[in-house]
């Protein structure tokens, strides 16, 4: 008798369930596209070809690239060459090393292109094609703890 009372309770279960709304699927959650452009720019310090230039990072500091990191503040340099050739930016900590992640380096072209630095401590190095009378800019990523000092220089190689 237990058997069939358990069978039937059972039963009944079944088709009362079947009577209730059916659960929901799902939703997925696409994650954000990679972006396809560099870093947003912010409002830079002019730089000369040759002249090095000091630089900080504070707490304070502006966001420029929140789709690659948010919690990075930075600084930015511009650049406007006086002859075509290859732009060589070197950036050197003059502080000590700040966290676990190094400061990125960007550098971005006159039509938006732009290009990162591989990891490097203390001093990073990048290139980018520039052409006389444009304008470029060296941005300096940087994720605490803050300040975080460097020096930045500029030339231009044939």
């Amino acid at each position: 008798m237990t058997k069939c009372l358990v069978t039937a309770l059972g039963a009944i279960l079944l088709v009362a369930g079947c009577d209730s709304a059916l659960p929901a699927a799902p939703t997925t959650v696409q994650p954000n596209p990679i972006p396809s452009g560099g870093p947003s720019l912010i409002d830079g310090v002019a730089i000369s070809a040759g002249v090095t230039t000091e630089g900080t990072i504070t707490a304070v500091a502006p966001t420029c690239y929140q789709n690659w990191d948010a919690s990075g503040r930075c600084a930015q340099f511009d650049f406007a060459p006086t002859t075509d050739g290859t732009l060589l930016v070197r950036v050197k900590w003059t502080g000590p090393a700040s966290s676990i992640y190094e400061p990125d380096l960007f550098l971005v072209g006159a039509e938006g292109d732009w290009g990162w630095t591989g990891a490097a401590w203390p001093e990073k190095q990048g290139t980018l094609l520039v052409k006389s009378g444009l304008l470029y800019h060296i941005v300096v990523l940087s994720y605490g703890p803050f300040p975080d000092t460097f020096a930045v220089t500029a030339d231009v190689q044939p």
